[in-house]
């Protein structure tokens, strides 16, 4: 083997060294954005649901906080009977 054929093997096999090396880093940072995009795209994601399923609850709470408040100032001081709270009479 001359010269010129052992300097291009030599070149080849170190510009495919460093191509796989430069690849390899690219790829695994490359992931690592994409998976770091991911979970904060599901926690806000998750967040907005949480903060529906909050501003539900707390009217579904002031609903009941009225309808008790209703229904304590028309029975007075009486005990609440389960036909009462069901609208029938008792």
């Amino acid at each position: 083997m001359n010269l010129k054929s052992k300097l291009t093997l030599i070149f080849s096999l170190v510009s495919a060294l460093m191509l796989l090396v430069s690849s390899t880093a690219g790829y695994l940072f490359t992931k690592e954005q994409v998976v770091s995009g991911i979970h904060t795209e599901m926690t806000a994601s998750i967040n907005a649901h949480v903060n529906k399923l909050d501003g539900w609850l707390i009217g579904k709470a002031k609903m009941l906080e009225i309808t008790v408040g209703t229904l304590r100032s028309s029975s007075g001081d009486a005990e609440m009977t389960v036909p009462m709270l069901a609208g029938t009479k008792a």
